[in-house]
Parts: C-alpha cells; sequence; structure tokens
C-alpha cells in the first residue's frame, strides 16, 4: 500500500528567539518553542483539517461555512 506524502513543517524563528512550526496545508503554527528540536513531537501530533480561509481570516466561528461569491 503507497503511503501517504508527510506534510512539511517549515520553522519560522521569532524575535524573541523562539521557533514556530507551520503546517504547510493549513497554514496553522502547530507548535513554539525555545528550540527547534523540540517542535517535532507537536509535528508528529498534529492532525490537519485542511485549510480553511474563512477561520483563518475570522476566527473558528467560520468553520465549516462556506464562502460565497
Amino acid at each position: 500500500m503507497a503511503q501517504a506524502a508527510r506534510t512539511s513543517f517549515p520553522h519560522w524563528q521569532n524575535r524573541d528567539g523562539s521557533v514556530d512550526s507551520i503546517c504547510t496545508e493549513c497554514f496553522r503554527t502547530v507548535a513554539t518553542a525555545a528550540a527547534e528540536a523540540e517542535l517535532t513531537a507537536a509535528e508528529n501530533a498534529h492532525n490537519c483539517q485542511g485549510f480553511n480561509l474563512g477561520e483563518i481570516l475570522h476566527g473558528s466561528e467560520f468553520e465549516g461555512r462556506q464562502i460565497r461569491s
């Protein structure tokens, strides 16, 4: 059986020296830690729900609603 491709998690260093892990599928911050090595557990546990523009722009009350043009 073919294995699904694993989501990648680029890391972003913050001004305070902490590091964010970002999911490339849903664009959420998966975790913030003092060191990159501390992000692995959160990345492995991340249950990606996919991209939701309404939630990103307006918060979780828009989750599941469709944007109409």
